[in-house]
């Protein structure tokens, strides 16, 4: 297909910008769609998005926030220490999760992000 790897990986690098400014395609209609300019909005702001796991590795969980994805480390998936081995007990590819950005490197080409400092929605007050 092409005569020379360099060609070949600047094919895939420009294929793989033209994919992060996409955005609601539809593979991800299921949730919502966040494009590079809104996570980078909500790093700034602490604004708490919805994401759906990807995947899970022993790095941690990749998160699918619409066409852009990001990583919730190891260490900010709960509050108690999470282990290499009972990680699928906490988070599961395809379950829906709520995130705030921590971090976007200058480039756009790593998102981090944390469960554990999602606050937690009070419960309603009984009798009230």
């Amino acid at each position: 297909m092409y005569k020379r790897a360099s060609r070949y990986i600047q094919h895939r690098s420009t294929s793989r910008i033209g994919e992060l400014a996409q955005t609601g395609t539809k593979r991800n209609r299921n949730y919502r769609s966040y494009d590079l300019n809104r996570v980078r909005a909500a790093e700034k702001s602490g604004e708490i998005l919805v994401g759906r796991v990807k995947n899970v590795t022993s790095q941690g969980a990749f998160i699918a926030l619409g066409s852009v994805d990001g990583l919730v480390r190891m260490s900010e998936i709960a509050d108690h220490r999470v282990h290499i081995y009972n990680i699928n007990k906490v988070v599961r590819q395809g379950m829906s999760v709520r995130v705030v950005v921590l971090h976007v490197d200058e480039h756009g080409k790593r998102i981090s992000l944390s469960m554990r400092r999602v606050p937690k929605a009070d419960p309603p007050a009984a009798g009230l």
